[in-house]
């Protein structure tokens, strides 16, 4: 009996130690490819990016950006928010480009300077904005960490049982 009870602590811990990896490999293992990973917050750019989305995005340059290209860019130079709209003109001699969402019915109020420009979406996956958020939130942090010595325990347990039997 004790051998049982053994083995399925065993593989419980194996199986709860898989499934929290492969839920940190979308936030994680796509950094490792130089990709920033950004929540979408609002509708602006529905149906591409659904809000609630993650949009991972590759770092790029002004001059690989044309018209129809989708950019990401800080809301300003002192600042880490970001937005993500479609380039609907570029001004080479001001430096700009000029953007808009493509669920909005008019142009962004404000032109992009070159100097603002994160980089380009590469991808997105749609839902899962709050397990990223979960997981980087205090909580969330203590919940994985928690999970982590509740699987140490249970294999510590279970080679306990299979010394005494």
């Amino acid at each position: 009996m004790k051998g049982k009870v053994a083995r399925l602590l065993n593989w419980s811990g194996v199986v709860m130690t898989i499934l929290l990896i492969l839920l940190c490999i979308p936030f994680t293992l796509p950094k490792l490819f130089g990709l920033q990973l950004f929540e979408v917050k609002t509708a602006s750019m529905e149906p591409e990016y659904p809000v609630g989305s993650v949009v991972y995005v590759k770092e790029a340059e002004s001059a690989d950006i044309a018209v129809g290209d989708i950019i990401t860019y800080t809301l300003g130079s002192d600042t880490e928010y970001v937005m993500t709209h479609r380039v609907v003109a570029i001004s080479e001699e001001e430096q700009t480009f000029i953007t808009k969402g493509d669920a909005n019915m008019v142009e962004d109020a404000e032109p992009v300077s070159f100097s603002r420009l994160v980089g380009k979406p590469v991808c997105c996956i749609p839902g899962i904005a709050a397990i990223s958020n979960f997981i980087n939130s205090n909580m969330g942090v203590k919940v994985m960490i928690g999970i982590f010595v509740i699987v140490i325990m249970m294999w510590l347990i279970a080679d306990r049982l299979k010394k005494n039997e």
